[in-house]
């Protein structure tokens, strides 16, 4: 009676855990890409931070001023130069 309980009680845990791991696998999110420009003559900008507000979630952008980055789905951008 009593291996009966630990195996029952073992599976409930090994439950739980698979249960609380996967939760991240379903968060909702997207990745955004885009490129950062001059507003003055639309050259792009290199090494601009694109930063998802109130994370520490960040790129910086590459030469030809384009970023790529996977947020969640109600993320807002900061970009910071």
């Amino acid at each position: 009676m009593r291996t009966n309980q630990l195996k029952r009680n073992r599976f409930r845990f090994l439950f739980s855990m698979i249960v609380l791991f996967s939760f991240p696998a379903f968060a909702q999110t997207s990745m955004v890409t885009g490129t950062v420009s001059s507003e003055e003559d639309g050259t792009p900008l290199p090494g601009v931070n694109v930063i998802e507000k109130g994370t520490t979630n960040g790129v910086v952008t590459n030469m030809d001023g384009e970023y790529s980055i996977e947020v969640s789905e109600d993320a807002t951008l900061v970009f910071s130069y």
